[in-house]
């Protein structure tokens, strides 16, 4: 039972193999079958899809206005249209050439050569010029992208075009035997091998379309997320600079505040200069000696009250001195003024044979050389801050050390007032504070 199955199953087979090669199947304008025509429609079928998706990158949309983006994005989309509009239009061609059967060859390969006219003519023109302007553009890395892509398809196309013309000559001649027409094998081969190289020239030429537009959104967000940082980046600088001001304000304002009250100190004490110096006052051994000793002291208050009373005046120039570096680096943090980043730029955008390598490698450098500009000047801000904090403790420790100075004096200027006579008191405690006041006044002009 089992060999009757299979010897029937064999007889109807080959009946109907029979009846497919009895029964014409007119194809290419002949009225008969060519070989191979269904590999030949296949692959023609299976180009279109692969056609249309070459434009699929289309439509993206830039975060920023940079030039370059905005002069090459358009050049690569169109070269998408443009290949996704002529190019199914030889595929479909060909699909429609199979069941023809009128004898009207040229009504049947005209359209095909046409549209491989229109192609070519895309390739010869728009793709060259493109190509052109993006070699101005970026250099000859645009070689590497552009490679023999389009070359490839112009080519292949020069062999559809050749194989489908062989092809229509052979058939105005060909006999029909057994509803097949009878043309060489080699010429349909030619036909098969030429589509199916059109259809492998497709990704190499979607591959330089697209990366670039890939490679163009990878460079905007770079771009955007740089200059976003670079925003961010400024508000920081600008509270730097303004937590800068605070901090040398409240130095002036506890510097006044502590010149203020040491003055205070210091009336104080030389209002009991003359109780301490009644009988002593017009003596030579005390003009010579500790009254020399009290003017260097007070020579050298004066020289810091002068000092301090200046200081307000010279804070508000720093400030607006650091204002004007705000002024000078809101200028100079300008992510597309440096040469390193719009030179990365172009290297990614030009696509070639280390562009993304060189990109992935020196991007996180770039970013991270660029922050450290704000970090540089907030470290400049808080250096400044922390040395202008002491003013007022280096004001107060230089008073304090003055009056502590003077009131020994006048101690002891009370004392040899007492004295009978001063003389040997007053030339014993003049030398010292004649001294003392020296080191002052070089202590303090140091």
């Amino acid at each position: 039972m089992a060999r009757l199955s299979s010897s029937l199953y064999l007889l109807v087979g080959c009946l109907l193999l029979q009846r497919t090669f009895a029964d014409p199947r007119p194809e290419f304008g002949s009225i008969g079958t060519v070989q191979s025509s269904l590999t030949i429609k296949n692959t023609a079928n299976s180009i279109t899809p692969l056609l249309n998706a070459v434009d699929d990158r289309n439509g993206f949309e830039l975060k920023t206005d940079y030039d370059l983006f905005v002069q090459v994005l358009p050049l690569m989309e169109s070269l998408g249209t443009q290949v996704t509009e002529l190019g199914p239009p030889i595929a479909s061609a060909i699909v429609t050439a199979v069941p023809k059967t009128d004898r009207n060859y040229d009504g049947v390969f005209d359209p095909i050569v046409n549209a491989i006219a229109d192609f070519q003519d895309f390739i010869e023109t728009e793709q060259a010029s493109t190509r052109t302007t993006l070699t101005d553009l970026l250099g000859v890395d645009i070689d590497h992208l552009f490679g023999d892509s389009f070359g490839n398809m112009a080519n292949a196309l020069t062999q559809v075009e050749s194989a489908m013309l062989r092809l229509k000559g052979a058939l105005r001649t060909a006999i029909i035997r057994n509803g097949r027409a009878q043309v060489d094998p080699t010429i349909v081969t030619n036909v098969v091998v030429a589509v199916s190289f059109f259809k492998a020239t497709i990704s190499p030429v979607e591959y330089t379309i697209q990366s670039t537009i890939d490679n163009i959104e990878l460079a905007d967000d770079f771009l955007y997320g740089l200059e976003d940082m670079n925003e961010s980046l400024l508000q920081d600088l600008q509270t730097y600079t303004s937590e800068f001001e605070d901090s040398l304000t409240n130095d002036m304002d506890l510097v006044e505040a502590a010149i203020d009250d040491l003055e205070d100190d210091w009336q104080a004490i030389n209002d009991g200069l003359s109780d301490a110096t009644s009988n002593i006052a017009s003596s030579s051994d005390y003009e010579d000696g500790a009254y020399v000793g009290l003017e260097k002291f007070r020579s050298a208050f004066s020289a810091l009250y002068t000092y301090t009373e200046n200081i307000p005046d010279d804070i508000e120039g720093y400030i607006e001195t650091a204002n004007t570096y705000f002024t000078d680096y809101v200028e100079v943090l300008v992510p597309r003024s440096y040469e390193a980043i719009t030179y990365l730029i172009e290297v990614l955008v030009a696509g070639g044979p280390h562009s993304r390598f060189c990109f992935f490698k020196y991007s996180p450098r770039l970013i991270n050389y660029y922050a450290m500009l704000i970090n540089d000047v907030e470290r400049c801000y808080n250096l400044e801050s922390y040395r202008l904090g002491f003013l007022e403790d280096v004001t107060k420790a230089v008073c304090k050390l003055i009056l502590f100075d003077v009131e020994d004096l006048l101690d002891n200027l009370t004392a040899c007032n007492t004295k009978t006579p001063p003389g040997p008191c007053l030339t014993a405690i003049g030398p010292y504070y004649i001294a003392l006041g020296d080191k002052t006044e070089a202590r303090w002009h140091h």
